[in-house]
């Protein structure tokens, strides 16, 4: 119990901490929307389920192709644009416009870039503003452009070409419709390494806000990300507006999809996102498991959290997260009295309140138990928290001390990773060793067991501690296996070659200040079919927590 104490006083100022409310930052409140597909032949009445959830917002289409059948002569006035302008003056909302720069009548198909091509793409969005007077927000300029959606012809600089594009729309529409943000990037997943292109080209300077897609099962950690999107545009400029334009995950079952939608919201309001959309309002037939509602147009666990969110929390004022003393948990408090709480373990008494799931159903007792799934408080403005058994996890703690990533050469030698920006991903690696990579759940390694590159997941004792390390790696199929070692202080206490799944849950260790726990991961014999999923947790001496103690898919997390 003394250890125990010692660590504590390490970590924080107290066992138990208390909280109370404090000054909101005054920035406006994120405003959450919903994706639909009236472009895509929906019937106009399931624009009703949108109101019915609060949605502040609606994502849709008029493409330019139908739009404008001919040069110069629109057809704007359809059904769909009705659609959409009921919804803006039954709702008081708006509407965000993914506009695709293709047309078939310009530049032979491809993206625009010729002067005359582009000019007619902004004339084709104004046009679309004049028709809907008031209810256009923002028009995002293309859709997960890094994913093949910029079809520029050879010898076209495709992120000079973009940004040009963007300045011809901004002169365009600007005029006349200043209050009208212009998106650009519009990346599947939080492409900065895709974005950093568009940013060296002169995007911020041009566009209104960059336009994001993170699509992840676990909504942990995207605060992580974001953060470090809005680092990289300060490398060349002020930075704009992030815009979460789709979020979500096709869930295994509806009921992961609610706790999930509350932390992703929570973590982008927190992170300063202007605005975010879920993707969608009703399930499709590829994504049975994203919808608000059924295709039969029933309410799911998403409509619940969705509404709690917009009618009780988001219109209090941004999420700010509240310091327990405890790194790990996650607590946020929407306006004075209400708040968002999980992490990997601890209790909350508040002084009074409603205690609710994520799911907006009262949960018995007068404290929070934390867990993965978040859990909500409305009409607290007081809390004292005490400390749970777990000392650290490597999915709440990702990305900071006390851990950090490493990569093993088959010399031995270790190097520190940084972060390595992909198309659609960030992570810690390395140009030097792809596909090397280690994220927030999972990873890769690189090479044989003659050339290895092997990654290390490292926690550093902040104190001198006694604990129980818990580990699991969980292999993706294929391939011949991984070799993977469990450290402490540097000798090996246990490992495998895992074909398929192992952890290992009864690891007592003895750490002094700054010795080290590491996870080791490397190929086995044959490159190839060489990524995992992982999990890590040091608890305190004599509990017993998996490492895998929470929900998702097959695996680890």
């Amino acid at each position: 119990m003394m250890r125990r104490r010692a660590l504590i006083a390490a970590i924080s100022a107290a066992f138990a901490v208390a909280g109370s409310a404090q000054q909101q930052p005054a920035t406006p409140p994120m405003r959450l929307g919903v994706q639909t597909h009236f472009s895509q032949n929906w019937p106009a009445a399931w624009g009703d389920r949108a109101i019915d959830v609060t949605a502040g917002s609606l994502r849709d289409s008029l493409p330019w192709a139908s739009g404008e059948p001919r040069p110069g002569k629109y057809a704007i006035e359809g059904s769909v644009a009705g659609t959409l302008s009921r919804y803006c003056h039954r709702s008081g909302g708006d509407v965000l416009l993914t506009l695709d720069p293709r047309h078939p009548l310009y530049d032979g198909g491809h993206t625009v870039s010729t002067p005359a091509a582009m000019a007619a793409y902004a004339a084709y969005v104004g046009t679309v503003l004049d028709r809907l007077p008031g209810c256009v927000t923002a028009i995002e300029v293309g859709n997960e452009i890094n994913s093949g959606n910029l079809a520029y012809p050879k010898g076209v600089d495709p992120a000079a070409a973009y940004v040009a594009l963007l300045t011809v729309v901004r002169d365009r529409i600007k005029p006349r419709h200043a209050s009208v943000a212009i998106l650009g990037g519009s990346t599947n997943m939080i492409g900065t390494g895709f974005l950093e292109t568009l940013f060296k080209a002169g995007m911020l300077g041009v566009a209104d806000g960059v336009a994001v897609h993170p699509y992840r099962h676990l909504a942990d950690n995207i605060d992580w990300e974001i953060a470090h999107l809005d680092a990289t545009m300060r490398r060349y400029g002020t930075p704009i507006p992030i815009w979460a334009t789709e979020f979500s995950d096709n869930y295994p079952t509806p009921d992961l999809a609610a706790p999930e939608l509350v932390k992703f919201v929570t973590l982008m309001s927190a992170s300063g996102v202007r605005r975010a959309y879920w993707y969608a309002l009703i399930d499709q037939r590829f994504f049975r498991n994203m919808g608000l509602f059924t295709q039969s147009q029933a309410a799911k666990p998403a409509a619940e959290a969705f509404t709690l969110l917009t009618t009780h929390m988001l219109p209090a004022g941004r999420a700010q997260r509240i310091d327990t003393g405890d790194r790990d948990v996650r607590l946020y408090r929407f306006g004075a009295d209400r708040w968002v709480v999980w992490g990997p373990s601890g209790t909350l008494r508040f002084d009074a309140g409603r205690i609710l799931s994520a799911r907006n159903r009262p949960l018995p007792g007068t404290s929070v138990t934390i867990g993965p799934d978040p859990v909500v408080v409305i009409g607290a403005g007081r809390f004292v928290f005490t400390r749970g058994t777990v000392l650290a996890d490597s999915l709440s703690g990702y990305g900071s001390a006390p851990w950090s990533y490493w990569v093993e050469g088959a010399d031995g030698q270790r190097h520190a990773l940084g972060i390595l920006d992909g198309m659609w991903t960030s992570a810690f690696g390395s140009r030097f060793t792809r596909p090397l990579a280690i994220s927030d759940t999972g990873g890769a390694v690189a090479g044989d067991a003659a050339h290895a590159a092997r990654a290390v997941i490292r926690y550093t004792a902040p104190a001198a501690m006694t604990a129980r390390v818990a580990a699991c790696i969980a292999k993706s199929p294929g391939g011949d296996g991984l070799d993977v070692a469990l450290l402490v202080r540097g000798k090996r206490v246990a490992g495998a070659v895992v074909v398929d799944r192992w952890t290992a849950t009864d690891q007592s260790v003895t750490l002094r200040t700054g010795e080290t726990v590491d996870l080791s991961v490397g190929p086995n014999q044959i490159p190839g079919h060489d990524a995992f999923t992982y999990r890590i947790r040091l608890t305190e001496a004599g509990s017993t927590i998996s490492p895998d103690a929470t929900k998702g898919p097959a695996g680890c997390i």
